[in-house]
């Protein structure tokens, strides 16, 4: 019974040491978030400081399955109020994704009705730390661009995070009303604690980073 006791512990170390030497070593890379013209498609005039419509694709993810999914509008229904977020769609293909982004004058944000009219509302990082969503007129962390070396290798294209954060968070949305689809809310992990914007904790079931793909 001991010797199965020890062989057990020694099994779980052997798991868990695996499981940290496995985590990726990442360093990002600021590429500057005053100006639209270090983020993809960046276009000089016209009009002046925007870019060609992109969505954000989920990219070296823990969970396989979800690498290749792009970027789309959903509402994540809470107790007492509803939140517009940029989450992420869970069928793959392009046909299945119809909103797309754009940076304009510096600021991220959706776009409709042609590559020159979006919606006056910029695009925020949620500055409450737990519930750190991609949200519309609200007061929240500029998004950036940024580039990535993981385990000292730099990898291709640029990708969103904020405050030198780059990894997000991905947690199952089951649909809430009638006609609606189930998605992936995503959250930007690892932000700075803000004590006056309390939020319902909830660990992710997976990670991942979003890259930012130009549209063709």
């Amino acid at each position: 019974m001991t010797g199965f006791a020890c062989l057990s512990s020694t099994l779980l170390l052997s798991l868990f040491l695996s499981n940290v030497f496995a985590a990726p070593n990442v360093t990002v890379i600021p590429l500057g978030n005053k100006f639209c013209e270090n983020w993809p498609g960046w276009m000089r005039s016209p009009p002046p400081d925007s870019t060609a419509p992109f969505q954000f694709q989920v990219v070296q993810a823990a969970e396989p399955d979800a690498n290749g999914l792009a970027s789309d509008v959903y509402t994540i229904h809470g107790s007492t109020s509803n939140l517009t977020t940029v989450s992420i769609n869970v069928r793959k293909g392009r046909r299945f994704n119809n909103q797309h982004f754009q940076c304009a004058s510096g600021k991220l944000s959706l776009m409709y009705g042609g590559p020159n009219r979006i919606l006056q509302d910029p695009i925020t990082i949620a500055k409450d730390y737990r519930n750190a969503y991609l949200v519309f007129g609200i007061d929240g962390y500029k998004p950036e661009p940024y580039e990535l070396e993981i385990d000292g290798v730099r990898q291709p294209g640029v990708y969103l995070g904020a405050l030198n954060r780059t990894t997000w968070g991905f947690n199952y949305k089951v649909p809430q009303a009638c006609g609606e689809l189930d998605f992936f809310g995503v959250r930007l992990l690892d932000l700075p604690i803000d004590t006056d914007m309390p939020g319902a904790n909830r660990n992710p079931e997976f990670t991942g980073f979003l890259k930012i793909v130009s549209m063709p």
